[in-house]
């Protein structure tokens, strides 16, 4: 039993840890994004064409990393029913007891 609470807390640790770093990583991301666009806007080199190519590509990168994050929150989740006493646990079956 105790056992199990000690994992919950390391894993409520790690899903923080995880949080607080992927916040800060996108705050980051995001500001080397503003500062690629307004670059790009000033660029007079770079034809319409290409700056379409390059805001669909920092869209792509930010939907993908809204999935990674949204599956991680999901393995983390999992994690914790796993070690939840109050939910019911799968047998060796597939059924609860």
């Amino acid at each position: 039993m105790e056992h199990q609470k000690n994992f919950g807390q390391v894993i409520d640790f790690q899903k923080t840890a995880f949080t607080n770093i992927f916040d800060a990583v996108i705050e980051l991301q995001d500001q080397g994004v503003k500062l690629f666009n307004t670059s790009l806007e000033q660029n007079q080199f770079i034809s319409k064409e290409q700056k379409k190519i390059m805001s669909d590509w920092t869209e792509a990168f930010k939907k993908n990393r809204k999935n990674l994050k949204e599956t991680v929150n999901a393995n983390f989740e999992m994690l914790q029913n796993l070690i939840d006493d109050k939910k019911p646990k799968p047998t060796a079956r597939g059924k609860a007891s």
